[in-house]
């Protein structure tokens, strides 16, 4: 085997299996009606009177939802009610409200036909319009109120008004039309929920896989450069001991799909979790000593043999650290995917007899990092403005995950790792359905 191949086979060994480990050998429409409380004045409640004496009393604190300040108009206003008589129906009663308790500035309904159990009501107090229907039912007037205001039932057409000029968020009502509310006066839309993007959380993975990649391969080079040797352990396998294409194969799904699910459910997703909570209580900040802790663990797990491995790989999972407290924890498991990928792929292709698309896969991880670094910069205003949020992990590609991780412990290799990160995702989860509910 010539040394460029023993030197990428070498480097692949060392950066993506962890340490000693048995597999190192192998190698995340209306809106919600937002009604405004009713105040004090809802406690006077509405006088309804019909033509034959009958009189009711509402409470309005239904129709409170409706009222705002700019209606309140100023003192030198006289404001008038009149309901002109249809020439039709000469009992058609009049009705003049007091002038300190309507709100409009001005409101002119037009001919209104007198009923003999009912008739049209406006709510002065509280900045309400509603209609009663014919009936001898008493509470059938506050029905039909509390159904013109809450949009279940239909304007009546029988009831027209016109507004003097008024500012724009003023309600405006249209002789042909009926009530028309303005903007400002229907309960604000809930706000879009915001979008996520699988896309954005691949290039966030790959991009810091590449930048570590790049870290380590310059630092294990001038280290060599100037005299320093690698541990033994990382010394380049003979040829007799290249891995067949079923083992190299294997040795890549363990590296990077099994490993970084695994581990990073259990030391970002767990670890550093729960150390930034505990962190923030003390009002320590929740990432510097969080992320240094879990690294330092992370590392010390997989690295013991060599000083500069070690420190490189404690640069990596401070990355990934960052990546999951920005991203989450999805984009955490991308990124070291990549990682231990990229790496690995040189094993597959010593195996397919193919040991230069190691180096050829130099410039094209390159390349994809570029294009990955530029469509994040584009997604920074939506990310700032929460448009975009990073894809978060749900209950179904939890338990999509651990399923994962036991047929990979049962059919591909017994690692520890794999089954406590099947069991930390099952128990999120589980915890996600429950919250759910």
């Amino acid at each position: 085997m010539n040394r460029i191949t023993r030197f990428f086979v070498a480097l692949s060994l060392i950066l993506a299996a962890p340490g000693l480990a048995p597999y190192q050998a192998a190698a995340q429409t209306l809106s919600a009606r937002v009604a405004a409380p009713a105040g004090a004045a809802g406690a006077a409640g509405a006088s309804i009177h019909g033509l034959g004496g009958m009189s009711a009393v509402l409470p309005s604190a239904n129709l409170q939802a409706g009222l705002i300040p700019t209606l309140t108009p100023a003192p030198s206003l006289a404001p008038l009610i009149y309901a002109s008589v249809s020439a039709a129906s000469p009992a058609a009663t009049r009705i003049i409200a007091p002038a300190n308790a309507l709100k409009a500035p001005f409101l002119r309904a037009a001919a209104v036909p007198a009923q003999p159990a009912a008739l049209a009501v406006l709510q002065t107090g509280g900045g309400a319009l509603a209609s009663a229907a014919k009936t001898s039912d008493a509470g059938a007037p506050r029905a039909a109120l509390d159904g013109l205001f809450e949009g279940s039932s239909a304007r009546p057409t029988a009831l027209a008004y016109a507004g003097l000029s008024a500012p724009s968020d003023s309600p405006r009502l249209a002789p042909s039309q009926g009530p028309r509310w303005v903007k400002s006066l229907r309960a604000p839309d809930a706000a879009p929920a915001p979008a996520t993007s699988v896309k954005r959380t691949l290039n966030v993975g790959f991009l810091a896989a590449v930048i570590p990649i790049a870290i380590t391969m310059v630092t294990v080079v001038v280290a060599q450069l100037l005299g320093y040797e690698l541990h033994p352990n990382y010394e380049g396998p003979d040829a007799g001991a290249m891995p067949t294409i079923i083992s190299a194969l294997a040795l890549w799904v363990g590296a990077a799909v099994m490993a970084p699910v695994s581990e990073e459910a259990i030391f970002r997703g767990g670890l550093q979790k729960k150390l930034s909570q505990l962190s923030a209580k003390f009002r320590l900040g929740t990432f510097v000593l969080p992320a240094t802790a879990t690294s330092l663990i992370f590392v010390a797990l997989h690295e013991t043999a060599d000083p500069v491995l070690f420190a490189t790989r404690f640069v990596h999972s401070m990355i990934l650290g960052r990546v999951y407290q920005k991203e989450g924890i999805l984009a955490a498991m991308a990124a070291h995917g990549f990682f231990n990928g990229l790496l690995a792929s040189s094993v597959v292709f010593t195996a397919l007899g193919l040991p230069l698309l190691s180096i050829a896969t130099i410039p094209v991880a390159l390349y994809f990092a570029f294009r990955a670094a530029k469509s994040i910069r584009a997604q920074k205003p939506d990310i700032a403005s929460g448009a975009l949020t990073p894809k978060p992990l749900n209950a179904a590609l939890a338990f999509l995950m651990a399923a994962i991780l036991v047929l990979g412990y049962f059919f591909l290799m017994p690692n520890i790792f794999w089954a406590i990160g099947a069991v930390a995702l099952a128990v999120k989860g589980i915890m996600m359905l429950q919250d759910k509910k």
